[in-house]
């Protein structure tokens, strides 16, 4: 990678200037690259350590992924190198930038003539379990670097710190770690959930780490919850992605540091999104799930019975279920215990919940409303809510929006159903919600069969082709 800036190509002297100086304003020592080591970088001959490649976006005016993903294929190209190939590997394994300004003082590193093929060690593959693991802490810390942008909660020398066994994992470290994980999932209905989910488990491999790192039993249980937290959190991402393969991997990490544990709201989390993938209803179809039904019971078991917006949430999910099979009695039952358990609740947890209030609970039950066939009662209970949601609710607003269109569809109004689902349809698929999409297209196939020759029915129809046949994000 070439050293440039937004406004063209830097000389190497050029880019040296201002890598040290962003190095020094960040550390506070001088780093004193030189020409040479750039030459060395451009070459792949030697890999800049996890900091350095955070320095050098910003000296370059560049973005940090495009700087990592130079990186790791410098990094992939050398692992090809062959084995059995002469040559010291001291420099290779590592180079002498893995620590600026740490050992190798700048009138040395100054002086140190370029490496050229013919003069180069030659790079051998990773060898060891701890160099490997090392090459892991590298990378992982480069992606957590990219994806934090400027929302960073700890500082980077900390993590460096820790990593480099320089440093211990301690309270104020673990506080870090939560917060981050908190403040991801108060934004899962306001960003895409393919970013959302990268950031997610860019931010959980960081916690992974801090929980090797650490002394045994040093905040164990304490690092195992905020693992298990952020992985079930990227689990339900994977739901929204509809990519079960994806969110189970996630669910399981969950369900094992839960288990470690015993924290038993992760297990209630996983246990209600793994009932989702079996559950008709989240996908507009008028059909119930024993699978489903039997897994929310289990999950409402695993929250107790104290008040919390997680035991709401369950309460109103088991409602919807017992609601499309048209158990009344049932379903009305769930929502009072559901209701119950939201009013006792003072103050929103920071988390997945902090937004939740009671207009969550109205929604939910205005659903289940239109699932028993109370349509009027229904469009009362949930057109409201939708006059009062905040515009970056963007999953929810969907979800209310689809919900009424199927009211109309039941009335026979398939213009106003039409064209609630295409604006439905349109925020889902810029937002990279597939679920959202599956649940328009659920409810098109399941209440709108009767007026298929209906214009407005036609150009949904069209509008719903293009969003399940446009390629969709995946987290990186």
């Amino acid at each position: 990678m070439e050293p440039r800036n937004g406004r063209g190509r830097l000389s190497y002297a050029d880019a040296v200037e201002r890598i040290n100086r962003i190095a020094k304003l960040r550390d506070g020592k001088r780093a004193g690259y030189s020409t040479a080591t750039i030459r060395n970088w451009i070459g792949r001959w030697v890999i800049p350590s996890h900091l350095t490649l955070g320095w050098i976006a910003e000296a370059l005016e560049v973005p940090l992924q495009d700087v990592i993903d130079a990186a790791d294929a410098a990094e992939n190209e050398r692992y090809k190198v062959r084995y059995g190939q002469s040559g010291d590997t001291t420099a290779a394994e590592t180079p002498a930038d893995s620590h600026p300004a740490a050992s190798t003082s700048p009138t040395s590193q100054a002086n140190q003539p370029a490496v050229t093929p013919s003069t180069a060690p030659v790079a051998q593959p990773l060898l060891t379990a701890a160099q490997l693991e090392a090459e892991m802490k590298r990378r992982t810390f480069a992606q957590y670097l990219a994806l934090a942008g400027g929302f960073v909660v700890f500082r980077p020398d900390i993590i460096a710190a820790v990593l480099d066994g320089t440093s211990q994992v301690d309270e104020a470290l673990a506080d870090r770690l939560h917060m981050r994980s908190l403040q991801y999932m108060q934004q899962w209905d306001a960003l895409p959930p393919h970013l959302l989910l990268s950031a997610v488990v860019a931010h959980l491999d960081e916690v992974q780490i801090a929980l090797k790192c650490a002394k045994p039993d040093q905040l164990s249980h304490r690092l195992h919850v905020i693992a298990a937290e952020t992985a079930a959190f990227a689990g339900m991402l994977g739901w929204f992605l509809q990519n079960r393969g994806l969110a189970e991997i996630n669910l399981s990490i969950a369900d094992d540091y839960s288990r470690i544990t015993g924290h038993r709201p992760v297990q209630a989390i996983v246990l209600a999104i793994r009932a989702d993938f079996h559950s008709h209803v989240q996908l507009g179809r008028n059909v119930g799930s024993p699978i489903a039904r039997t897994m929310l019971d289990a999950a409402i078991s695993a929250a107790g019975t104290s008040p919390s917006p997680l035991r709401a949430w369950l309460l109103l999910r088991q409602a919807e279920e017992h609601a499309v099979i048209g158990e009344q009695r049932q379903t009305y039952t769930l929502l009072e215990s559901a209701e119950t358990a939201l009013m006792g609740v003072r103050t929103m947890p920071d988390g997945m919940f902090k937004h939740w209030n009671s207009d969550m609970y109205r929604a939910f039950r205005g659903n289940c409303e239109q699932l028993l066939g109370e349509y009027n009662q229904s469009i009362l209970t949930l057109v409201p809510v939708l006059e009062r949601i905040k515009p970056d609710s963007v999953s929810n607003r969907i979800a209310l929006q689809a919900d009424i269109a199927a009211v109309h569809a039941r009335q026979g109004d398939p213009e106003q159903s039409s064209r609630l689902l295409g604006q439905a349809l349109a925020t889902a698929a810029k937002a990279g919600l597939r679920e959202r999409v599956r649940r328009v297209a659920g409810i098109r196939l399941n209440l709108l069969t009767s007026f298929e020759s209906h214009p407005t029915v036609r150009n949904l129809d069209e509008q719903i082709r293009a969003a399940i046949a446009a390629p969709h994000e995946s987290p990186s």
